[in-house]
């Protein structure tokens, strides 16, 4: 069995080998980035801007609390909320013009090459596999 000195020191290198391999993967692979929708990815710096600004007067709001202040926070963010919806519904409805020329011209691969970008593949489950008797093989 293990001192208690023994545990400690054996701790602490555990967890400088979980900073040393997390801080390694860091630099190498660099943060995940999320999988947007193409409306997002194409709007993304007006939307970082918006945010930007929007998070400069809550800091306004709540070093000053006056009730200017806080028409002011919440009326930019009303309008930080209604940009992106307003861009996302104009996406999708040059996405649908577009999807509907590919069906008007009969272009069926561009079809649904759209349809597929637009609403990600088709995920199959696989059902299990039943013996004779009913138990899963």
């Amino acid at each position: 069995m293990l001192a208690p000195a023994d545990n400690a020191t054996m701790e602490t290198r555990w967890c400088q080998l979980k900073n040393d391999i997390q801080s390694t993967a860091l630099e190498v692979l660099g943060r995940a980035r999320h999988q947007h929708q193409d409306w997002f990815d194409d709007n993304d710096a007006d939307i970082g801007t918006q945010r930007a600004e929007k998070n400069e007067l809550h800091e306004v709001y709540m070093d000053l609390r006056t009730d200017a202040t806080k028409a002011a926070f919440l009326r930019f963010r009303r309008l930080v909320q209604q940009r992106p919806r307003e861009m996302q519904d104009a996406w999708i409805i040059r996405k649908a013009e577009e999807i509907q020329g590919y069906v008007d011209h009969n272009e069926m691969k561009n079809f649904f090459k759209a349809i597929k970008a637009m609403y990600g593949p088709c995920i199959k489950g696989t059902a299990p596999r039943l013996s004779s008797d009913g138990s899963t093989l």
